[in-house]
């Protein structure tokens, strides 16, 4: 019985679309990512970046060193170490205000003594010194009292070198009753901090162009002012070296 001749296998000749499909499969991947790289906000990961170095330089809260600052208007904070060279660092304001208070230390006896009529703060803002409008002013155009030059003038001498503004603000009592010279706590309010303003720029040299004034009536008391005596705290006058230079 004569045996089958076997068909010979018909070489597969359609493999290569196999390995071909695979290529394309990872070249289509390769084209995705390269699409999203490019549509990676880079600024924001350049600041993404910086932000992280910052924390962990001296700096930063990652560090021993003083904190940047800051500030401008209440809230506001720069937490971006690209504006690092406009603010000026707190220990700056801490030094000044240690100035102030040195030179004011024969002022806190005596007649005319300060005692609790000069307060100090720090923000993030800067440094501010609040001044009760009774112990500041006197007669009803919150013309400034004589005996208190003096604490103005060893104020302005210190603060005058530093290149930041300085911002004026003065606050009314909430239950002012109207004068002659002044029809509402903004009038008065605007009164007090421009007084203020102004001797710093006609008497002690400041630049207008660094100083400036609000008065903000009688809508921001001070806590809690509950009695009259802490009503009548709430007439005041802050001078606010702002973190900015």
């Amino acid at each position: 019985m004569a045996k089958k001749k076997k068909h010979e296998e018909h070489e597969n000749l359609e493999r290569w679309l196999i390995s071909y499909a695979d290529f394309i499969t990872l070249l289509f991947a390769l084209f995705v990512v390269l699409f999203a790289i490019t549509n990676i906000d880079l600024t924001k990961l350049r600041e993404t970046t910086k932000s992280i170095r910052f924390g962990f330089t001296t700096s930063g809260t990652g560090g021993t060193g003083a904190p940047q600052v800051l500030q401008g208007p209440p809230g506001e904070t720069l937490a971006s170490a690209e504006h690092m060279g406009r603010v000026i660092r707190y220990e700056d304001l801490e030094k000044a205000r240690d100035k102030i208070k040195q030179n004011l230390i024969e002022y806190l006896i005596g007649e005319n003594a300060i005692g609790d009529n000069l307060k100090f703060k720090m923000d993030d803002r800067g440094l501010i010194m609040t001044f009760p409008a009774d112990y500041l002013f006197q007669g009803s155009d919150a013309s400034i009292r004589p005996a208190v030059i003096p604490v103005l003038d060893k104020i302005a001498d210190t603060l005058k070198p530093l290149k930041n503004k300085i911002k004026i603000e003065g606050f009314a009592n909430a239950d002012l009753v109207p004068g002659r010279l002044y029809q509402s706590g903004w009038d008065l309010s605007s009164m007090m901090a421009a007084n203020v303003a102004r001797y710093l720029i006609e008497k002690k040299g400041f630049s207008a162009k660094k100083i400036f004034s609000a008065g903000y009536a009688g809508y921001h008391p001070i806590a809690d002012a509950v009695t009259d005596k802490d009503k009548a705290r709430s007439e005041r006058v802050n001078i606010v070296v702002l973190g900015r230079e």
